[in-house]
């Protein structure tokens, strides 16, 4: 879990002009809590991941909620 606040998404997603805070969320997260999360939170907001940090690969889920968007990553 504590790979998710190195992975490069999330830099990425937090050197956009005008983003001061974005969310990347497990997929374990995403799927069940965001991805049934009746009406509090919008899904479609958030963008897979890959996420591959030192020895852990996995794909988690990025959102920059002041924005009501989802980000756009680099490949």
């Amino acid at each position: 879990m504590f790979r998710l606040l190195d992975a490069e998404p999330l830099r990425q997603a937090l050197a956009e002009p005008g983003v001061d805070l974005a969310l990347l969320a497990s997929d374990h997260v995403y799927e069940s809590v965001i991805q049934v999360g009746e009406g509090a939170i919008d899904p479609a907001e958030y963008a897979p991941a890959v996420v591959a940090v030192k020895e852990t690969t996995a794909r988690g889920w990025l959102t920059i909620p002041a924005t009501g968007r989802r980000p756009a990553l680099r490949r």
